[in-house]
């Protein structure tokens, strides 16, 4: 069985490509350099754009049925990706017909891909060798150019004014953090003034009580003050009856003379 001019080997490279349009996609891959080298060369070969679950791909694309039972070098593939699949014609091979942990992939005339059986993952160690071929023999890296300039001048625009954003809200912030460590700096301050100045007037109580011979470490400070408001209302109290004594008796002496 053969394909229609539609569905030739170019069609179903374009429409892996579509499948995988958010991935690195390599067609005719090799393992290697051409040069002294013997390589093996893989129809499509894919890598998946994910940090988190790094995968690659291998397509080998068949558009007839003899291609297929002649091939023998399919298990050369398999240390260079994690998942390998035939590619062909809507119907032209039957999942039965795939060995292993192969898969396949059907196209459709409208370029729809299905997967009738999905490839088992396996851990390989991808060689360096085909990194290196990849990196120095397949991709460009240099400014970006259309669309792809355009999304990444908008990135950075976005991230310039963001950027912006986040230092004013930064400066603020600041601020304010600033006028609160001040004031309560300030608070601070006023407090440590007044404990100073009640520490001198406790002081100079003491300073007072030694002088009057008062051991304010035996005698209770509270019982001596008691004392002292007590005797200093006694003292008074004496003071305005001799007053009014004296006064009584310059009245007397007063009649006499009279």
């Amino acid at each position: 069985m053969t394909t229609t001019p539609a569905m030739n080997a170019g069609f179903i490279h374009q429409s892996i490509e579509q499948r995988h349009s958010k991935d690195l996609v390599v067609h005719e891959c090799k393992d290697g350099p051409s040069q002294g080298w013997t390589h093996l060369r893989m129809d499509v070969w894919v890598m998946a754009r994910s940090w988190s679950k790094p995968t690659t791909w291998c397509y080998e694309i068949k558009v007839d049925r003899a291609d297929w039972f002649r091939d023998s070098k399919l298990h050369l593939y398999e240390p260079l990706c994690n998942r390998l699949v035939i590619a062909c014609p809507h119907g032209l091979l039957d999942k039965s017909e795939i060995p292993g942990d192969y898969g396949l992939l059907w196209v459709t005339k409208s370029g729809r891909t299905l997967m009738k059986k999905k490839p088992a993952h396996r851990d390989v160690e991808i060689p360096e060798s085909l990194w290196r071929y990849v990196l120095m023999c397949r991709s460009t890296i240099g400014r970006d150019h259309g669309e792809h300039r355009e999304d990444r001048v908008a990135y950075w625009r976005r991230w310039l004014e963001e950027k912006h954003e986040h230092q004013d809200i930064g400066h603020r912030v600041g601020r304010r953090l600033q006028q609160v460590h001040e004031e309560q700096v300030t608070k601070v301050e006023i407090k440590q003034r007044e404990l100073e100045s009640r520490i001198r007037d406790l002081e100079t109580v003491a300073r007072v009580a030694d002088e009057c011979g008062i051991d304010l470490l035996t005698w209770g400070v509270g019982q001596r003050a008691r004392e002292v408001f007590t005797g200093s209302a006694k003292v008074v109290e004496h003071l305005e009856q001799a007053r009014q004594a004296i006064k009584d008796g310059l009245g007397v002496c007063r009649g006499r003379v009279t």
